[in-house]
């Protein structure tokens, strides 16, 4: 049995609409300081993505939501942006290096409650994806579950339980718990496409599907917080979990987008991806040292 760890501190990542409309200028002088280690790990080495597109029959997305998502996490290890966590290390001085697809499920069974879930139903959809495809939790595994539109995600108590956009300020979080064999590290990822202006507040689409293109930009704020944070023991600044994470501080700030409205080229894919707080420049970048 692998050894359990203790989580020492609610793990906290909420991505509010006053961060997602964060013009460059304020974020980049927002004073905090520089990320501070805390003594606990980081998901070093390559992180494995499991993938939970949770939509009922008759639910919708858009036609290519899960193609791009599922695009997104086979490309996010190669870029520049990923890499920016390399410098952000464990005490055996092992750090985030690579990130990739692990696996996907896609579950059309009803959802218990419409239409607000709470975090306990997301949960309990991990448990389920994880039985089904013999998923097994880690400390660089991360679960991140997708639901569909007009279906809404409470947040836990711990995170103040808000429910998603347009209803409160909350867009995504990340957060964990306890298994038998592990903690089960995860972020929870209501649809894009319900409040595209407050998160992210995108007008183009690079591919084309700008629901699709939302929850991408969504999710490597949640993915790169769970990298550098994973038991909200490793890597936030002096204010603490809730503003003060690789993402938060970087929230509605891009690098110089193309004519499609892509910052970055990943594999020869365009993605309009938020920057993320680079501790060699104490500012945001689009790509790491």
């Amino acid at each position: 049995m692998i050894q359990r760890r203790k989580l020492l501190l609610p793990l906290l990542a909420v991505v509010v609409a006053a961060g997602w409309l964060m013009n460059p200028s304020s974020a980049d002088a927002s004073g905090t300081g520089n990320l501070i280690y805390h003594g606990g790990p980081v998901m070093a080495g390559n992180m494995k993505a499991y993938v939970i597109f949770w939509e009922p029959n008759g639910s919708f997305v858009s036609s290519t939501y899960n193609e791009l998502l599922q695009r997104y996490f086979r490309d996010i290890g190669d870029s520049g942006l990923y890499a920016n966590n390399q410098q952000y290390t464990q005490a055996d001085g092992r750090a985030p290096t690579h990130a990739k697809l692990a696996g996907t499920f896609v579950d059309t069974s009803p959802y218990p409650s419409a239409p607000f879930l709470q975090d306990a139903d997301i949960r309990q959809e991990i448990r389920h994806a994880m039985s089904v495809q013999g998923w097994k939790p880690g400390i660089n595994h991360a679960f991140f579950v997708y639901t569909a539109l007009h279906e809404f995600i409470c947040a836990p108590s711990l995170l103040g339980g808000v429910c998603s956009q347009p209803h409160s300020h909350l867009c995504a979080y990340h957060f964990g718990f306890p298994a038998p064999d592990g903690f089960v590290l995860y972020g929870a990822m209501p649809y894009a496409g319900n409040a595209l202006a407050p998160c992210g507040g995108l007008r183009l689409s690079p591919n084309h599907d700008i629901d699709a293109d939302a929850a991408i930009n969504l999710t490597s704020h949640e993915q790169m917080e769970l990298a550098t944070d994973p038991e909200a023991t490793g890597w936030f600044d002096t204010t603490g979990l809730a503003t003060g994470e690789i993402g938060d501080k970087c929230a509605g700030v891009y690098g110089p987008r193309d004519a499609t409205g892509a910052d970055v080229s990943i594999n020869n894919h365009p993605y309009i991806v938020q920057e993320e707080w680079d501790n060699a420049v104490s500012g945001c970048a689009i790509s790491g040292p």
